[in-house]
């Protein structure tokens, strides 16, 4: 699927982020990069006894555009991060001189997964439990604006 694509590993600041809420800011250790720009956006939070883990790969458009929903000072200092973000970071586009869609990526992911870890992935639909749950979650908890905005 992304055969000629020069994605290399970057061994570089050891989890180190300045305190940066943008993902693509800096690449840490074992993060993927093309050309030396971070293709891949990794955030980790660890509380208590838990990890939350999120990641994305751009696929396409102005990579700069994540600076739009943080908080800056002032516009100079969002333009400065946009400029900043569009230097050190990448779309999946841009690094593979290619449009690929949301559903070819999927498929590579998954993929890619099957073989690295030996396994059939089988897709599924949720337990009536689970569906329960999920709304329990999505009513109580995610869709209020107490969890929105507890930070």
């Amino acid at each position: 699927m992304f055969q000629g694509l020069n994605v290399g590993v970057e061994a570089g600041q050891q989890g180190n982020r300045g305190g940066s809420a943008i993902c693509f800011e800096t690449p840490a250790d074992y993060e993927i990069t093309v050309a030396g720009k971070k293709l891949i956006g990794s955030a980790q939070l660890r509380r208590h006894k838990a990890v939350l883990q999120h990641g994305s790969l751009p696929l396409q458009g102005d990579i700069g555009r994540i600076c739009d929903v943080l908080v800056y000072p002032d516009p100079l200092a969002r333009e400065t991060a946009r400029q900043q973000v569009a230097q050190l970071a990448t779309t999946l586009e841009a690094a593979s001189g290619r449009c690929i869609s949301w559903q070819a990526t999927a498929q590579a992911f998954q993929q890619a997964f099957a073989t690295e870890f030996d396994l059939e992935l089988v897709p599924g639909t949720l337990t009536p439990k689970e569906s329960w749950r999920l709304e329990v979650l999505r009513h109580e908890v995610y869709g209020t604006p107490g969890w929105t905005f507890k930070r």
